[in-house]
């Protein structure tokens, strides 16, 4: 068994530091415990809106809720063969009910086939919002020509289900309503809106003459007419679809709606066209549901990149990589002010990071992190590969409903390491994610108090007590393990 020891000092400029160690000396109770069990005691997703006392965070009216999870399944059955094979929604959401997860990012997909070069194989998607009742053959070769006036039910049932299974599990979701990337990142693509898939025979024309359909997702700034090869019977056509999405959804209170995944540059006024347009349709229901608006695909990246999301009605953003110097939305991302509800999406970031310490570098400036999960096989054929990454949301999110979330604040001067949640004088939770590298606290102005000391170790997922701590003090702590969590609160 470890133990602790413990030593205090003065320094040559008279501040008092307590240097914790781990050691096998003095008995004091440094008493490992067990791993945590999965965050599985809350079922229940109450309404979410901006919290009005942490602006950083939801809340369900009383307490900050902290969102975080992972993502990849869609709505729509995806493949390279015709019919695709649909997916277990309810296996992935048991799983990440296990793992302690509360969100989940619900894709779709607007095209009905798409190819990504010469090299690729065909990538078919059913159903789609739209029915396919003819008269006539689709361009696509998948059966009738669509009509854009008429729903297919099969589409919106899916929804249902997939909402109504999260609910039941705790979940919230983020449901998507277009998928941007698809339509102008691939070398062929249908969608509904491909001329000769519909029987309104409309068609998003190629106005650049670059073979991509940035144009579906093109509006002039002020929203009074159609962007350049964009199609008014189209626009319609999505507006009723949103609205249609709205009121089949919007008894359920586990649902926030996003507008889209990475659509093209040029969709600024789209995006927001759709961010007014549920806001304004929700003011005739009886719910009013966040809207996520996620950044625009653009690579590399430019530094202005998210500033627009800042600027925007959503109450939600997933920004892109860059940040203003010295922060990144990757290692070291910006405290989040309250500006807005701010969900790290590591899919907008780098998608093939799945270091755990993104989720507590994240966690710790303010942010909800979330990932894109690859592996989203059936839970007894799930690879490693993600294991830590996920686990670390499901540990986050532990913390997050122990301490007092509503009033606490990233700080990057508390202390040293600079990814810390603080509520001054009362609760501090601290991460270093340096190995074995010691830092400080700032206590000093509270002196007279003792604050109760826990360790977390976020690779073994451990914890273990410690002795109390006075404040009064810049407090050094030596962490014992690779990387560690510590936290304090007041007596």
């Amino acid at each position: 068994m470890r133990y602790l020891r413990y030593k205090t000092h003065r320094s040559s400029i008279g501040t008092l530091l307590l240097q914790l160690t781990c050691c096998t000396a003095v008995v004091l109770g440094c008493n490992r415990g067990p791993r945590p069990s999965p965050v599985t005691e809350e079922v229940s997703t109450p309404l979410l809106s901006v919290s009005s006392v942490n602006p950083r965070y939801f809340t369900d009216g009383s307490r900050a809720i902290y969102l975080t999870g992972s993502h990849n399944p869609l709505i729509v059955d995806k493949g390279d063969s015709w019919p695709p094979r649909g997916y277990d929604w309810a296996s992935f959401l048991d799983y990440a009910q296990l793992k302690g997860h509360n969100f989940i990012r619900v894709w779709t997909w607007s095209t009905t086939k798409n190819k990504y070069d010469d090299n690729s194989n065909w990538v078919y998607t059913y159903p789609q919002p739209w029915k396919r009742t003819g008269p006539g053959d689709s361009a696509d070769g998948l059966g009738l020509k669509f009509d854009l006036n008429t729903f297919d039910d099969e589409y919106f049932r899916r929804v249902v289900h997939i909402v109504e299974l999260a609910k039941t599990r705790g979940i919230y979701i983020s449901l998507m309503l277009f998928d941007g990337w698809a339509s102008f990142r691939t070398k062929y693509h249908y969608t509904p809106f491909t001329s000769g898939n519909n029987i309104q025979g409309v068609g998003v024309v190629d106005a650049d003459g670059d073979g991509k359909q940035e144009e579906l997702q093109t509006l002039d700034p002020g929203h009074t007419g159609i962007g350049v090869g964009q199609s008014k019977v189209i626009v319609d056509a999505e507006d009723a679809y949103v609205r249609h999405l709205i009121d089949i959804t919007n008894s359920y209170d586990n649902v926030i709606y996003e507008i889209a995944n990475e659509p093209a540059p040029t969709s600024m006024a789209w995006a927001n066209h759709f961010v007014d347009l549920i806001h304004t349709y929700q003011q005739t229901k009886p719910f009013r549901h966040a809207i996520l608006l996620g950044t625009y695909y653009q690579y590399p990246p430019s530094r202005g990149i998210n500033d627009w999301l800042f600027a925007g009605k959503a109450e939600a953003v997933s920004p892109a990589f860059p940040a203003a110097s010295p922060y990144d939305f990757k290692m070291n991302p910006p405290p989040a002010d309250g500006a807005k509800v701010v969900i790290a999406d590591n899919d907008h970031i780098d998608p093939k990071f799945t270091d755990p310490t993104f989720v507590w570098r994240h966690f710790m400036r303010g942010n909800n992190p979330i990932i894109v999960d690859e592996d989203t096989t059936p839970l007894h054929r799930r690879s490693r590969a993600y294991e830590a990454i996920r686990d670390a949301m499901g540990d986050t999110r532990r913390y997050a409903n122990r301490i007092d979330l509503l009033h606490m604040a990233p700080s990057t001067t508390v202390c040293s390491t600079q990814f810390c949640l603080v509520n001054p004088g009362v609760e501090y939770l601290v991460y270093q994610p340096n190995r074995g590298v010691p830092f400080t606290v700032d206590l000093s102005r509270y002196s007279g108090k003792k604050f109760a000391t826990e360790w977390f170790d976020t690779f073994s997922r451990r914890n273990s007590l410690a002795v109390d701590v006075a404040g009064g003090a810049v407090v050094t702590f030596t962490p014992p393990a690779a990387s560690t969590v510590i936290y304090l609160k007041a007596r």
